[in-house]
């Protein structure tokens, strides 16, 4: 299966000129605040992220041109738990 396209198979097709750093890295200026969900998403095709932060993966996931299929979208209840 080919992914559907978005910003990194685009970023990664040759057509484009990217600027590379001296080890060869590719720098993409954003917040990497929310990319584990998004990346685990590319990986598995599920959207693991606690509730509370979810618009704001979706929207990120948004600029990356990634459309995350909702009906796989997995809720997660974070509970914290303080041990005395």
């Amino acid at each position: 299966n080919r992914p559907d396209p978005n910003y990194f198979t685009a970023l990664l097709s040759n057509k484009f000129e990217i600027t590379r750093d001296k080890e060869g890295n590719i720098f993409i200026d954003r917040n990497g605040k929310y990319f584990e969900y998004i990346l685990d998403y590319l990986r598995t095709g599920e959207l693991n992220c606690p509730k509370e932060i979810r618009s704001n993966v979706l929207k990120e996931a948004e600029y990356y041109q990634i459309n995350i299929n909702e009906s796989k979208a997995k809720k997660i209840l974070h509970i914290n738990v303080f041990i005395k």
